[in-house]
């Protein structure tokens, strides 16, 4: 299957001849693509995927502690038992991109040589298989086995903010490796199919009046966002929402997004609005927070519209992101591994948010320094330099 996936993209390539290759890492064809094809690739992705000891593999299947800053310095340690607890800390982090290289090789090599076979390139070993290139720092295997790889090492390009993401100390010596800033959509309302738009906007004039409606109660009624896209956790966590909810006085837009098709009737909830589709950039700044699984692009829009959030991570770089909201004092991690974990949590978390400003306005100074980034502008000057390096002008 994945040879055949790998075969169709690269006749799709063939198809176009393109002078270069964007895509995300963990499309794994495409860094043999660019091989066969001898163009630069160029990656982009939404999550660290560069090996640092500042942070763990994000797919790494065990959550690391990490040091928090100040640890460590208490009485009778000083700074070297602070010193001490980051090296551990940055020599574990180090290791998970290890074994996950390991991971990669085992299942990949063999499905990977099966498609460098049917493009016309030589078999790989572990040591030298590009897939190293897909996190390589300068002291990771690629750095040691350069002269092994005869593809172009790819470039990288991070959508996601420095203020949020802190940029590891290693990767100012990488020339190939770019942070941006988030790239924001342009209004969904903008972009979603011609034959959509009417029922799309229709929904979105029935969210906004519940929510005006609410503003206008006596007494007001907060609102809040709750949804988790394309992936099914609602229906689980639903009963314990509401029921939190409405003890605490607190009204929600229900977004079922990808995982549920079309909307559905409140029910015995007055309190409640479902919809399969809102524009975040309209919805989130009207909202007292959002309860979101904490993907990058919902992480992204709470910030700008100033929104705190209450995450319930699920995988990868989820629980990634909802560290770095709590980090940043802009949000709560509530889990969600079980209905009753959940509720238990839940409530605490939400009557934080109504007693507090705390978090909305640590989200609103995160949103102030996103605004100023050109996430958007910065991704077309990285690859316009690109192509310019190794194409010339066009």
């Amino acid at each position: 299957m994945f040879s055949d996936i790998g075969v169709s993209l690269f006749e799709c390539a063939e198809a176009v001849r393109p002078h270069l290759l964007v895509s995300t890492p963990v499309t794994v064809p495409a860094v043999h693509i660019a091989e066969a094809m001898s163009i630069p690739l160029v990656y982009c992705f939404t999550m660290p995927w560069t090996a640092s000891g500042e942070y763990p593999h994000l797919f790494f299947p065990i959550r690391l502690p990490q040091v928090a800053k100040g640890e460590g310095e208490g009485e009778g340690t000083g700074s070297r038992g602070h010193q001490l607890l980051q090296t551990a800390s940055h020599s574990l982090n180090k290791a998970t991109w290890l074994v996950f290289d390991e991971a990669f090789a085992d299942v990949f090599l063999r499905p990977m040589n099966r498609l460098r076979k049917r493009m016309g390139l030589a078999s790989v070993s572990v040591l030298s298989a590009p897939h190293r290139g897909m996190h390589a720092s300068k002291n990771s295997h690629l750095g040691k086995h350069a002269g092994r790889h005869p593809y172009r090492a790819p470039y990288y390009i991070y959508h996601f903010s420095p203020s949020v993401v802190p940029v590891p100390v290693s990767w100012g010596s990488l020339s190939r490796v770019h942070v941006t800033g988030y790239v924001h959509p342009p209004p969904a309302l903008d972009i979603c199919p011609e034959g959509e738009r009417e029922a799309r906007v229709e929904a979105q004039q029935r969210v906004l009046a519940f929510v005006d409606s609410c503003s206008h109660a006596s007494p007001p009624v907060p609102v809040m966002y709750a949804g988790f896209g394309s992936v099914p956790d609602m229906p689980r966590l639903e009963s314990s929402l509401l029921s939190c909810c409405t003890d605490l006085g607190v009204a929600v837009v229900l977004c079922s997004g990808w995982s549920e098709a079309g909307e559905r009737e409140s029910g015995d909830h007055p309190m409640v609005h479902r919809a399969q589709y809102i524009d975040h950039s309209v919805l989130f700044p009207l909202c007292l927070c959002a309860l979101h699984h904490g993907g990058a692009g919902t992480t992204a829009a709470c910030l700008l519209a100033g929104c705190p959030s209450l995450t319930v991570p699920h995988m990868g770089d989820q629980f990634f992101n909802a560290a770095c909201l709590q980090s940043l004092g802009a949000g709560v991690t509530v889990p969600g591994g079980s209905p009753t974990l959940f509720a238990k949590h839940l409530r605490p978390a939400l009557q934080g948010i109504l007693g507090s400003d705390r978090a909305r306005l640590a989200a609103q100074a995160a949103g102030q320094q996103l605004r100023q980034e050109r996430g958007l502008e910065k991704t077309v000057d990285v690859i316009a330099s690109v192509v310019d390096r190794h194409i010339g002008q066009l």
